[in-house]
């Protein structure tokens, strides 16, 4: 079996967090669009939107912090 390690840079796993958390955020649902058949329909989505986009970036930025810490016990 081949050695499991690798070495990243700090910095690359910070851009590769930030990258993929964009990726992964949802766009809320403009006023005018014709998928939502009611206001209140259109709110709850939003909402659920802004939640989960929260929860995304509270994510990402706790990989970060983990990331930073670990590294700084090291230096």
């Amino acid at each position: 079996m081949a050695n499991q390690y690798r070495s990243f840079y700090l910095a690359d796993i910070m851009a590769i967090i930030d990258r993929v958390a964009v990726e992964l955020l949802t766009m809320p649902v403009n006023p005018g669009a014709a998928i939502l058949k009611n206001p209140e329909e259109h709110l709850q989505f939003n909402n659920n939107v802004a939640w989960n986009n929260e929860g995304i970036r509270d994510f990402a930025r706790s990989l970060k912090d983990a990331f930073q810490e670990e590294a700084d016990k090291h230096d």
